[in-house]
């Protein structure tokens, strides 16, 4: 575990390598200390300032066209904003990164679709969160990755049992004796 001595000296390193890449005009190195920057604002829960990094680190990314870069950004503002409770922003910022993942990303895709359905499920929207844990399962089976596999399957299989939830304690609330009837005649395993 990094120590707050250890976060200090990090961030002193940081801003000392950011100030020579700009003063070399290195913005592939100013981007990278951006990044690096704002992850280590994020790895202390300081989102604010981590925002700040990461928008900067997209900015030179854009200006440089670097598509991954782009996407990386883009997916590290969504945490960030999704941990200030922005999660409108953070979606915003998802499909960003999806619509650049698409092209050239394929595990970059099933990332976003699985956070968009975490967020999705968080907010209560299970509908949302199936159809967005649909495409992750869809774009998983695609990959040959075993364990993503089994991380689509089990957050599909839980936004369904979600959606279906009001409908299960609905026709319970409305319907007890029929399940109690049922209880008390069936067989014992």
């Amino acid at each position: 575990h990094e120590t707050a001595g250890d976060h200090d000296s990090s961030v002193a390193f940081l801003t000392k390598m950011l100030e020579s890449a700009n003063k070399c005009g290195s913005m592939e190195d100013a981007a990278d200390a951006n990044y690096r920057l704002g992850l280590s604002f994020q790895q202390q829960r300081k989102h604010e300032g981590a925002l700040d990094y990461f928008q900067e680190f997209l900015r030179l990314c854009s200006t440089a066209g670097d598509k991954v870069g782009e996407g990386r950004a883009y997916c590290s503002i969504a945490k960030c904003m999704q941990s200030l409770g922005n999660n409108e922003g953070a979606i915003v910022n998802l499909e960003q990164y999806l619509e650049l993942s698409k092209a050239m990303d394929p595990a970059g895709q099933a990332k976003a679709f699985c956070l968009l359905g975490n967020i999705m499920q968080q907010e209560g929207n299970y509908e949302g969160s199936v159809t967005y844990f649909e495409k992750f399962f869809d774009v998983a089976r695609t990959l040959q990755d075993r364990q993503l596999l089994d991380t689509a399957r089990i957050n599909l299989g839980i936004a369904r049992g979600m959606a279906q939830m009001d409908g299960f304690m609905d026709t319970v609330s409305t319907d007890l004796s029929s399940l109690l009837q049922w209880k008390n005649i069936r067989l014992p395993f």
